[in-house]
């Protein structure tokens, strides 16, 4: 069984093996999605290429689409949806590898999607369907405690 120790310790042992090398594994993986990207461009020749990513591929991905026009639609599935995110939950997976240092002075992750346009980025996130649950309730909470308030008033 693998423990969430284990998982931070080898998160943070890549993390700091590539901030060493000064060659931060989003940027690798980028590259990757790009050297993928020109193979196919030589196999379908004019055709936009549509890429799906999940988890600790979509910020890889994401930068491919930013510097690569032939890239078309992008369908980014349960990856960070904000550099913010990462905090929004008790785990998020895939964050070490995806930190690329002082790209928050650069762009966060909403900006890189704009960057995308007019190309479609398509978002499949629990954390939106998590946030929006949770205005919800907190909606719901607001609206007892105020009708409990006004009965103790009126």
């Amino acid at each position: 069984m693998v423990s969430w120790i284990s998982i931070l310790v080898i998160g943070w042992f890549r993390f700091l093996a590539l901030a060493i090398l000064d060659r931060p594994l989003v940027g690798q993986r980028a590259a990757d999605v790009l050297k993928a990207a020109d193979f196919l461009a030589q196999k379908f020749p004019g055709q936009k290429i549509d890429v799906i990513a999940n988890n600790e591929a979509t910020i890889p991905a994401l930068l491919a689409a930013v510097n690569d026009q032939r890239i078309g639609q992008i369908r980014l599935i349960e990856g960070l949806i904000s550099w913010d995110s990462a905090f929004q939950l008790p785990y998020t997976r895939g964050i070490l590898s995806n930190i690329a240092p002082g790209i928050l002075e650069i762009a966060d992750i909403p900006d890189l999607m704009a960057a995308v346009s007019p190309r479609k980025v398509i978002l499949q996130s629990q954390l939106w369907q998590l946030e929006k649950r949770r205005a919800q309730k907190r909606w719901r909470r607001f609206l007892h405690l105020y009708a409990k308030k006004r009965k103790q008033v009126g």
